[in-house]
């Protein structure tokens, strides 16, 4: 929805840009009216693409992050257990993993 909204306002910019150089080349009538009917539907058409798009390959933000495929489920289990083990170590310092730097190490296996 943000980024139909963003879409939208971005489309009111290029039309106000299109009608504003439509008046610099001094257009009239027919002219005029084709001009910025044709970059009208141009510009629309791009919009509605780039948020298709954007929409298709990047996913709504309110999604989770893939937390319910395989992979997920086993670094949440991986996670719970290795915070498990810091708050049961009873040392001086931290007391969760949250309170720890956490690196993540990305790849296959070697």
């Amino acid at each position: 929805m943000k980024r139909a909204l963003i879409g939208i306002l971005i489309f009111l910019v290029y039309m106000a840009l299109v009608i504003g150089g439509a008046f610099a080349l001094h257009f009239e009538g027919t002219k005029l009216i084709l001009f910025c009917v044709i970059l009208g539907l141009v510009g629309a058409l791009t919009v509605a693409f780039v948020v298709w798009y954007l929409n298709k390959a990047g996913g709504d933000s309110s999604h989770g992050a893939g937390l319910d495929t395989p992979d997920g489920i086993n670094l949440n289990t991986l996670l719970r257990d290795a915070d498990a083990k810091v708050r049961q170590a009873g040392r001086a310092g931290a007391k969760s993993l949250a309170s720890l730097p956490l690196i993540y190490v990305i790849g296959d296996d070697i």
